[in-house]
């Protein structure tokens, strides 16, 4: 990420499928398919969403300022990648969970996630395993 924002590349679709660790460790960024080349003060135009929870975009990790259709910035990527790390470590997503479309928008720009610890802590007293742990889970490509 690190490397596309330095060439003023903006991903703008972080999430689980396009993030690949390969055996080494070494972590690759994929499909650069919505990717926008950022202008004049290092922001893009303000996007369009052409349809209700459509558009160029993941709408569980979207930023802010994505689902509203704002311009973005570098910070747009950032904010995928904390949805991410969110997600990897507490095995929820930070938004209501089950929010569809409005909720869901509603929930990205409106709603302050629980910390991490919070949510991690929650799902313990509930009995909740996490969705991302899945030893019996059959593996990609086997």
């Amino acid at each position: 990420m690190a490397h596309a924002h330095s060439n003023l590349i903006v991903h703008r679709d972080i999430k689980p499928s396009n993030v690949l660790v390969r055996n080494d460790g070494q972590v690759k960024l994929l499909d650069f398919g919505i990717a926008k080349l950022l202008e004049g003060e290092g922001h893009l135009v303000a996007a369009t969403i052409t349809r209700e929870g459509g558009g160029a975009l993941t709408p569980e990790y979207a930023a802010p300022e994505q689902v509203t259709g704002d311009a973005v910035t570098t910070a747009t990527d950032v904010y995928g990648l904390g949805v991410l790390l969110y997600v990897l470590l507490t095995g929820q997503h930070p938004p209501a969970e089950g929010c569809f479309h409005r909720g869901l928008i509603k929930a990205i720009v409106d709603v302050e996630p629980p910390r991490a610890s919070s949510a991690v802590a929650q799902g313990e007293t509930e009995g909740k395993p996490s969705r991302l742990v899945q030893k019996d889970a059959p593996r990609r490509g086997s």
